[in-house]
């Protein structure tokens, strides 16, 4: 949440759902911002959609999004009202313990990626797989911007990568989390 805070991303797009989905939708309700949140598991969806409702929050930004062949449905996700104006990105689809096929690396993704023109911050979830490094590293080769990225390490074995595009953004962001002191997490600054 501190991360949505300092960088109030006027789109947030989420690529998979989980437990940021409701912090996500409850900060861009309350800062009146764009959340898109895409879902590839159509039970997942529901669940979400169930959840919100008892909630009481908006469903209109949850999405579900088929795997064509290595990657989400573009066809279907261009369609989304703002999704190209997305300044947040949160990456951690298509994949996952429940969820078949799809590839972070595919060459889909790439191009999903790059063409966010406005993109201010990319948020990579499980960074600690190989198959996400490569396409991390893939996505960064294509960006010109100078990049400040952090590494946290949590959970014993996960990693959740944080680039930011805009330097005045990643020194708040380093700054304010040198600040926070947590027994479980680290938080180092990569490359």
């Amino acid at each position: 949440e501190l991360l949505l805070h300092i960088t109030m991303p006027k789109v947030i797009t989420e690529l998979d759902s989980g437990r940021s989905t409701h912090t996500i939708s409850y900060f861009s309700s309350s800062k009146k911002t764009t959340f898109i949140s895409i879902e590839q598991n159509y039970f997942f969806h529901l669940k979400n959609i169930i959840s919100f409702k008892f909630g009481y929050l908006n469903t209109k930004h949850l999405f579900h999004a088929s795997i064509v062949n290595d990657w989400f449905d573009l066809k279907k996700i261009n369609k989304i009202p703002n999704i190209k104006k997305t300044e947040l990105l949160f990456l951690d689809a298509p994949g996952g313990s429940a969820n078949k096929g799809g590839r972070r690396d595919s060459l889909v993704a790439l191009k999903f990626v790059d063409d966010l023109y406005d993109l201010q911050v990319l948020v990579v979830d499980d960074y600690h797989r190989e198959e996400v490094k490569n396409s991390t590293n893939n996505i960064l080769q294509t960006r010109k911007d100078e990049t400040t990225i952090f590494l946290i390490n949590f959970a014993e074995v996960n990693q959740l990568l944080i680039v930011f595009f805009k330097k005045e953004q990643g020194e708040k962001f380093e700054k304010l989390s040198n600040e926070l002191c947590f027994d479980d997490i680290s938080l180092s600054k990569y490359k």
